[in-house]
Formats: structure tokens, C-alpha cells, sequence
């Protein structure tokens, strides 16, 4: 959609009035930066979403969390520290989806290079000692680590939540960066699955669903009006029929079962935009240089 997008502004042809896309460091290169998208902050979410959620204007917030079978633990939570993925327990049991294709997830993981620090007291907390690296910091180091301990490099989060909660696995694996929304099928398809909410030193991430109005919208006050309607509680219920899903509206009701979005904010690591953007290559270059070992 992005490249899309891109491609028609650039040759000129002006047929999409707004778009909706996640994987904003990389949209906004090609979108907004550009000029050929714009930000369009309509008079709902000017007045009830914080600044921060202004610009760019994010229709919603998607998570991604740690999980774990059930079946195979159920007195709880067995995950402690982000740095247990890496340990002789958890090799070759380690599922996650490959960050070579998932933008959100080099995104994602410029937050632990950025808070390498708060890495390195996570492992010195769980083990004792002080974490000693090859590479150029802790998050880039437990990119090694996770590697190396063979982890389990997916294509989609839905086959990691599956996979992670089917039941009578004597030796299930753990899910790593799957999305939250996923858990609306544990009844459905009779998982044992659960989510951490004690590891250490994050439960995952979010990421922003971005809105932007086209430069040259063919229709600019019928998307104008629509990107308005998004903004409100009854523009956004599509969305909100699942857990893992969160718009900026404060007068969100959470789904059944589920956080709001405050709650969460305070327990996954948002990435930052900016750093985002200009250090994503890092984290992309350290993957492939394990991944493809």
C-alpha cells in the first residue's frame, strides 16, 4: 500500500484520497515527507486525543506481547526476563516472526538498542552479573543471543499463536512479538494460550495505525468527514471487536478481558519515531547476519 501510494504521487496520478498503514518510519519517507501526504488532525481527535497521538494522527495502537502455553505451565507466568529466551531452556523453542519482513518488528527493536541500558540492568537483575557483548550494545546483542539459541523464524503471527497454545505438547514453544488480537481465537480454536505480564524488563511493544490525507485527494472533505468518523468511538468499533486493539479515544471501553490503552503504554515499549527511522538498518543488519547462519 505504501509503495503504492508512492508510485501513483509520483507519476502523477492522484486517485486516493487518505491512507490508513502501520509501519510508519518507513510510510513517512515515502508519503509524508514527500509532500505527497499530509497530516489531518479532524475536530474529534483535536479534542480528545493526547498531542502525542496528533501527529501523526493514529487511528489506533496495535500490541504485540510474550506468550505461553497454558497446558504445559498451569501455575502461571514462566517467563521472567527477556534474556531467559536466550538460555539453553528455551533453544530451538523460541517462535518469532521474521524481522527481515516485518517492519514493525526492526522498528520494534531500535527501542531495545535505544534503551540499551535498561537491557543491561534486565540481565544483570535475572542473572547477577553484568552482560558482556560481542556486538555494539544490549539490544543488538540479544538479537545475537536470541538467534544463536535457535530460534524459531515464523511468517505470520497467527501460526505463532497456534502453535505456541495447541494443547498436549509435552515441550510447546514460546511466542515472541505476536499480536494480542490473536488470543480472540483461544476459545475458538481451544488454545492454552496466555500472554506475560511479568517479564522483565518490557511485555512487548505497540505500534501506531497512521491516517493521512492525500495532498491531491480528489475528494478531500469526503475524507476529511470519514477521517473525523474514525476518530470517534462508533467510527473505530470494527476495530474494537477484538482484544489488542486501542484508539486514542479515552471514552474506549476495553474489550472483555482486556487493558486499556494507558495500562498498557506503561508496560510495552512504544518505539520512538525518529530513532526508529534512522536506526532500523542496524537492527535489520544484525538479524541477517545470525538469521542466515
Amino acid at each position: 500500500m505504501i509503495t503504492r501510494s508512492y508510485q501513483e504521487a509520483q507519476s502523477g496520478v492522484h486517485k486516493v484520497d487518505m491512507v490508513v498503514g502501520e509501519d510508519w518510519p518507513a510510510a513517512r519517507e515515502l508519503l509524508n515527507n514527500t509532500g505527497y501526504f499530509v497530516n489531518y488532525v479532524p475536530p474529534t481527535a483535536k479534542k480528545l486525543f493526547a498531542k502525542r497521538h496528533q501527529n501523526p494522527l493514529v487511528l489506533g495502537y496495535i500490541n504485540r506481547v510474550f506468550g505461553y502455553n497454558t497446558e504445559k505451565h498451569p501455575n502461571g507466568d514462566p517467563l521472567k526476563s527477556v534474556w531467559d529466551l536466550t538460555t539453553d531452556e528455551y533453544k530451538g523453542r523460541v517462535m518469532i516472526r521474521d524481522v527481515a519482513i516485518t517492519g514493525e518488528h526492526q522498528n520494534a527493536l531500535t527501542e531495545w538498542v535505544r534503551r540499551s541500558g535498561d537491557l543491561e540492568a534486565a540481565y544483570k537483575k535475572r542473572f547477577g552479573k553484568s552482560l558482556e557483548m560481542t556486538e555494539a550494545n544490549a539490544g543488538l546483542e540479544f538479537i545475537k543471543r536470541l538467534l544463536q539459541n535457535d530460534a524459531i523464524i515464523m511468517t505470520s503471527d497467527t501460526k505463532i499463536a497456534a502453535a505456541v497454545g495447541a494443547k498436549g505438547q509435552e515441550k510447546p514453544p514460546y511466542g515472541m512479538f505476536y499480536v494480542y488480537s490473536k488470543h480472540r481465537d483461544i476459545k475458538k480454536k481451544d488454545l492454552a494460550l496466555s500472554d506475560s505480564r511479568q517479564i522483565d524488563p518490557t511485555l512487548g511493544y505497540m505500534y501506531p495505525i497512521v491516517l493521512q490525507l492525500s495532498a491531491n485527494a480528489p475528494n478531500p472533505n469526503a475524507a476529511k468527514m470519514f477521517m473525523e468518523y474514525l476518530g470517534t468511538i462508533e467510527g473505530f468499533a470494527p476495530w474494537a471487536k477484538s482484544p489488542g486493539v486501542y484508539t486514542p479515544n479515552p471514552n474506549q471501553v476495553p474489550f472483555d478481558g482486556d487493558k486499556p490503552l494507558a495500562w498498557w503504554e506503561e508496560r510495552v515499549w512504544l518505539y520512538d519515531l525518529d530513532y526508529a527511522a534512522a536506526n532500523r538498518g542496524k537492527v535489520l543488519d544484525v538479524w541477517l547476519k545470525y538469521a542466515q547462519r
